[in-house]
């Protein structure tokens, strides 16, 4: 049984401290390895709605529970109705964290370009949703942790998995596995070196770093009901909670302020440069930080990714990839953590109606959407280091589209059916996907060849 965690936990602890090289065999039912949103999520489903016992295993010995080791999410319907299926007060939890997105204001500097209605999305952050999931599976007696596990190798003949804990080795047979152990996932690993699986992984190439205000803090040229995406520094400003301003700095790869946002030196002179470096940039940011939180920064860790794409999910009925292991995309997609959650529910589903071919029904089902979405982040993470000229390319196209749009030229966007006044619809990410392809493929030629770009089609 999971123990329950304190009123108030910050972290989930590992209470392994054996240091013995000695084998440990265990048999389980469900194995699940990632204690992440979608690992935990799935754990709940697969005890609450078909009384499984379920047994996760997370590599690390914590888990970081709290917003200033975490990064800011927005909680979209899709998201929100897979936890509404969980616990209709685990979505209510979820709504209360944060607040209501009323859109996102496209900024150069402190000028508004252009700008995306929103009204249906939460602003949280990855950590907050873990804790109440983590908090929702404490609860529950057949699921249990194993925090201090290191997958190491997939026995894909005998069906054994080998962690590494704490210098022992644990062997673990299990009935089935879920691999949900994000973006680096030791599972995927295993399953391309052993079995048929191919996969196409391409890193974002940047890495974020996150400041984060004081309680109440407030800036005079923002609004707390939408989040900001500021050029030239391609900052991203959003409140996380109820009251705190939080701003992702986006750091490129051999920029001129790679080695300030890299540096894990709060020296006088780099703390100056940082107050600079936003001042220039994104001067609306100024007064929500103070000299404390200008140290912090460079204390703080930083985040960065891939896009996955893989050529199917499972290796038979016996292991199955979930969430970023399987499909990770990049944070402007908006639907990392929502495409993860909905891979949960699909797959219970698909224990229902079909017991003994769940695995092998979730790949034929689910690939089509995840190919599209992936499309959609291949597209965005280029434009993560995309030079200016098509960065200016896109904002065209979506000043150009929301002005087709409110003329009736052209339908609900792909912005509208995700995060949108038509999110609550959960349209499959395959029609989103195509609806993205028609309406930018022909005036982002036009845009590209309008600002001198390199004429890159879409992909």
């Amino acid at each position: 049984m999971a123990t329950a965690p304190s009123t108030t936990p910050t972290t989930a602890t590992s209470t392994a401290t054996t240091t013995s090289t000695v084998t440990e065999t265990r048999t389980v039912e469900w194995c699940i390895v990632g204690a992440g949103p979608v690992g935990i999520s799935m754990a709940l489903l697969l005890a609450k709605e078909h009384s499984a016992h379920v047994s996760v295993f997370e590599a690390r010995d914590t888990l970081p529970l709290t917003f200033d080791n975490s990064y800011p999410i927005g909680i979209n319907p899709r998201a929100l109705h897979a936890l509404r299926r969980i616990s209709p007060a685990l979505a209510t939890r979820a709504v209360d964290s944060g607040l209501v997105v009323d859109g996102w204001r496209i900024m150069a500097k402190t000028t508004q370009i252009a700008s995306i209605d929103s009204g249906k999305v939460i602003g949280t952050t990855r950590a907050l949703i873990n804790k109440l999931l983590y908090e929702e599976a404490c609860t529950i007696p057949n699921i249990s942790f194993h925090f201090g596990h290191r997958l190491l190798s997939v026995d894909f003949e005998t069906h054994q998995l080998n962690f590494d804990s704490g210098g022992s080795t644990v062997v673990v047979s299990a009935t089935r596995v879920i691999g949900a152990d994000g973006v680096r996932s030791a599972c995927r690993v295993s399953m391309e070196s052993n079995t048929d699986l191919r996969t196409l992984i391409t890193p974002w190439n940047v890495h974020f770093r996150v400041l984060y205000s004081k309680s109440g803090v407030s800036s005079p040229l923002m609004d707390p009901s939408y989040h900001y995406i500021i050029s030239p520094i391609s900052a991203y400003a959003a409140i996380v909670g109820k009251n705190i301003w939080s701003a992702s700095l986006t750091v490129k790869p051999a920029s001129p302020e790679e080695e300030l946002l890299m540096s894990n030196e709060a020296s006088p002179e780099n703390i100056r440069k940082l107050k600079k470096y936003i001042a220039d940039g994104a001067p609306q940011l100024v007064p929500l930080f103070d000299d404390d939180e200008y140290t912090k920064f460079f204390s703080r860790r930083t985040f960065t990714g891939a896009v996955v794409k893989c050529s199917h999910y499972n290796y038979g009925e016996w292991m199955l990839l979930l969430g970023d292991a399987a499909h990770a995309v990049v944070p402007p997609t908006g639907e990392g953590t929502a495409a993860g959650l909905e891979d949960t529910e699909i797959l219970s589903n698909l224990l229902s109606t079909h017991p003994t071919a769940a695995f092998t029904e979730y790949t034929a089902q689910r690939l089509p959407d995840l190919h599209g979405l992936w499309e959609i982040a291949e597209f965005l993470k280029d434009g993560l280091t995309a030079s200016s000229r098509e960065k200016a390319a896109r904002v065209i196209v979506s000043i150009g589209l929301a002005v087709a749009r409110k003329v009736g030229i052209v339908g609900t966007s792909y912005e509208e059916l995700t995060f949108g006044r038509h999110s609550e619809d959960l349209v499959p990410y395959r029609q989103v996907a195509d609806r993205w392809r028609s309406q930018n493929s022909a005036l982002l030629s036009i845009a590209r060849t309008l600002t001198w770009s390199d004429g890159k089609k879409l992909p």
